[in-house]
């Protein structure tokens, strides 16, 4: 239930993936972003769902309070009588079926900012349920929840990791200039894929994208390569816009609100922004139509109203 994201082509197991596999009925899995937390859950998932030991799994894209109640919504839309067009109550109605159902089951909760976000909306703890969440904070857990933080492959791991994605190209290069290429990209995941990527597409060398992050971080270093992973997108772009004869980058347009921005070791661009004339009504997928959910007081979103009438079935 819900989709699950595709397994990477060079997927590689890491040894936190072990540590998961623990007694506690709530794992949570933290990190910065592009270090393959949701890889690791998807492959968590999947492997529950292929030696039957959930009934029912249920995937839930959970970047936003909204996002994550009208995953519970669409989720009781198929396990309750819950219209998905009530997201308060649906996702209210899902959690309780939870709570008494005896199938065995997996919520995976992806892309929490902060676990403090899910007061109020934790699945319910039972012996025959259990919840992998991914995120980027792990600031709250109740009680009793297993904590595993995974960060960058090791320095030999990154190596052989960008070495094999540069070969499903069917690009070769130095080892040298790749572990120092890995060594630039701090050992991120998801920045190493995004080279490979890049590299494959340009003909680009390891020696010669490294040229291009160091451009980028400009003289005085206090350019985006901190962030690995939007130093990869930058050169990504970058090589795109050199390729395409500077169609990669859109065009400035005319809007109410514009404002400079400098790319660091760079000259400065200018970009535009359009302020639209009032805030737009928070909104995120549910089924196949808008979820929309009214702000609470303050402004502040509504939690999950209690549940409607009706009945729920298993």
């Amino acid at each position: 239930m819900g989709r699950i994201p595709a397994e990477a082509a060079q997927f590689r197991h890491r040894a936190e993936a072990a540590l998961l596999d623990g007694p506690s009925a709530i794992q949570v899995l933290a990190g910065p972003s592009g270090t393959g937390k949701t890889q690791l859950a998807a492959h968590i998932a999947r492997r529950a769902l292929r030696d039957g030991s959930a009934d029912l799994v249920v995937w839930v894209t959970a970047g936003s309070e909204d996002a994550l109640v009208c995953g519970y919504a669409d989720a009781a839309a198929a396990t309750t009588d819950h219209d998905p067009g009530q997201p308060e109550r649906s996702a209210e109605a899902f959690r309780s079926w939870l709570s008494w159902t005896d199938r065995r089951w997996l919520v995976v909760l992806d892309g929490v900012p902060d676990t403090a976000h899910l007061h109020g909306l934790w699945p319910p703890a039972r012996p025959n349920g259990r919840v992998l969440v991914t995120a980027r904070l792990a600031t709250s857990l109740p009680g009793g929840s297993g904590y595993v933080e995974i960060g960058p492959y090791l320095p030999d791991e990154a190596a052989d990791q960008l070495t094999r994605e540069l070969l499903s190209h069917g690009h070769r290069d130095d080892p040298v200039d790749i572990a120092a290429l890995a060594a630039d990209l701090r050992q991120n995941p998801l920045a190493l894929s995004t080279a490979a990527a890049c590299m494959a597409h340009s003909g680009l060398a390891c020696a010669a994208y490294r040229g291009r992050l160091a451009r980028l971080a400009g003289s005085d270093g206090a350019g985006p390569t901190r962030n690995a992973v939007i130093a990869g997108w930058w050169v990504a772009v970058e090589t795109a816009d050199r390729q395409c004869a500077g169609l990669a980058r859109p065009p400035a347009r005319t809007g109410r609100r514009t404002r400079s921005a400098r790319r660091p070791g760079h000259g400065t661009h200018q970009s535009s922004r359009t302020t639209p004339s009032r805030a737009p009504t928070r909104a995120a997928s549910c089924g196949g139509s808008p979820c929309r959910r009214g702000p609470g007081r303050s402004g502040h979103p509504r939690r999950p109203a209690p549940p409607a009438p009706g009945g729920a079935r298993q």
